[in-house]
């Protein structure tokens, strides 16, 4: 994060790694602020990016909708 370059993927895998400690405010936190960062889904596929946003969005899912 310190220097400004895949701010989203740092956030996102941070944010996987709360989840799987458990802090799961933590975590929430973090999926949000990576989705914030990630290309929309509107993209391209082949977008980088594209395929860690649908993996944020299914864990961000899977802690508010259990």
């Amino acid at each position: 994060l310190l220097f400004g370059q895949l701010e989203g993927h740092i956030l996102a895998e941070r944010g996987r790694t709360y989840d799987l400690w458990g802090d799961w405010n933590c975590a929430i936190a973090d999926y949000r602020r990576a989705l914030s960062k990630l290309p929309p889904q509107a993209i391209k596929r082949d977008e980088p990016g594209w395929r860690l946003r649908l993996q944020v969005e299914n864990w961000l899912n899977d802690l508010l909708f259990p």
